[in-house]
């Protein structure tokens, strides 16, 4: 599966937001603005979907999200993901929305495939306890389907083995992200653990911040030329490092899985030994931590995986070089990164960022630079001789007091 597009509405302080996913997209905005609510309403989501309707009505009464903005308040949260399946071959939309504190209230899942020109809604709901789908893809004739109010269709009909697009609901049910916060200690990325409990084998399953060093082992016996690539990655980033060897240790007796500890060894210049990686920068460490996890989530087929402010402890000269190598090994999973700095928008194209701006109704907006004012703001940028981000992040204090900039200049 990819994931072209997501929209998400009434979640936190997020009044309405929908991103169109690039190899990499990025939100950037001031600190304490809603960047991470985006990311959290993303999970939020993508994880109710698939939640049993216990778990359905604890997410729909969580008060944390939510929305007591006067603009936002009493608005069913919304959320829909379009994406591609089978290859490419089927386009689809998939669409819900509940009450907080209450009960799902719509639903909608529209499919096409490459030789149509519009979408067919194969499933629709606009009552809390009835919905209707096609069960024939000869007959297009629509039944009805009654359904709980902490339920949502679409896992209903995942039960019927004969419907004709059983197998792509159980895809968009089962979709999967990943969420990286980067803002925890780069220190705590590696740590000299033993393997997932009980393990008798090596797995490059996508690994949690205590599995990283077990992860990168693993890559090294079952993936070689991915293991080669991470480490060649990592010393052209980092020219101070020679080498890398993720290293297997064996503290107890026999070939006990849990008797093994799970180390990263670094020779650094001008070293003469191997050091564990927690010897080396912070910086560094998140570097290693960055690339590894970008090529677990491509090998475990993740359509999306989620960084908040990547570029913190890294060196702005680094990080657009790291970009480029973690889109090349990313392969069809998506990467979206949440930033508060100008130079992250020095890296990427303006059709990749979504900026945060000033509203006056207290709610978070994301939007993009319309195409046909870009090479105008960098003219303006390079008169100035400051960077395009720099000129952004002080054009959005100008917007603070004068709002018909955003309907100049942005979609």
């Amino acid at each position: 599966m990819k994931i072209t597009r997501i929209h998400i509405a009434n979640f936190a302080n997020i009044g309405d937001v929908n991103i169109d996913l690039a190899d990499i997209t990025a939100l950037v905005a001031p600190n304490n603005y809603g960047k991470t609510n985006v990311l959290e309403a993303l999970r939020f989501g993508i994880d109710f979907i698939s939640a049993p309707p216990k778990a359905k009505e604890s997410a729909m009464a969580l008060k944390a999200f939510i929305p007591i903005n006067s603009a936002t308040q009493g608005k069913p949260f919304e959320f829909e993901i379009c994406g591609l399946l089978n290859d490419n071959a089927i386009q689809f939309k998939y669409y819900y929305s509940f009450r907080w504190g209450d009960s799902i209230i719509s639903e909608q899942l529209s499919i096409k495939d490459r030789e149509s020109k519009r979408y067919t809604i194969f499933l629709s709901r606009d009552k809390e306890s009835e919905a209707t789908y096609i069960p024939s893809a000869e007959s297009r004739c629509i039944k009805s389907l009654e359904v709980a109010p902490s339920i949502l269709a679409l896992n209903k009909l995942t039960n019927f083995d004969d419907l004709f697009f059983v197998d792509l609901l159980r895809k968009i049910e089962g979709t999967d992200i990943k969420v990286v916060d980067t803002l925890k200690s780069p220190d705590s990325y590696f740590i000299m653990s033993n393997g997932p409990t009980n393990a008798s084998e090596y797995s490059t399953a996508f690994p949690t911040t205590e599995s990283s060093s077990y992860f990168i082992y693993s890559l090294k016996m079952l993936e070689p030329d991915a293991y080669d690539m991470l480490c060649d990655a990592t010393k052209q980033l980092l020219p101070n490092i020679e080498d890398i060897e993720a290293v297997e240790v064996n503290i107890g007796h026999g070939d006990n899985a849990t008797d093994r500890l799970y180390d990263i060894r670094i020779k650094e210049y001008p070293n003469t030994i191997y050091t564990s990686i927690n010897r080396v920068s912070s910086g560094s460490k998140k570097i290693l931590y960055l690339l590894a996890l970008t090529i677990a989530a491509a090998l475990n087929n993740i359509p999306l995986i989620t960084f908040e402010e990547l570029e913190n402890s890294v060196h702005p000269r680094l990080l657009q070089n790291l970009l480029i190598i973690m889109c090349s090994f990313a392969g069809n999973t998506k990467i979206l990164t949440t930033s508060h700095s100008p130079y992250l928008i020095r890296y990427l194209n303006p059709e990749q960022i979504y900026l945060g701006l000033p509203t006056d109704k207290g709610i978070a907006e994301f939007r993009k630079l319309k195409p046909t004012k870009v090479k105008s703001l960098m003219r303006r940028a390079s008169s100035e001789e400051i960077s395009l981000g720099e000129y952004l992040f002080e054009m959005m204090l100008d917007m603070q007091t004068d709002s018909s900039l955003v309907t100049q200049l942005f979609i």
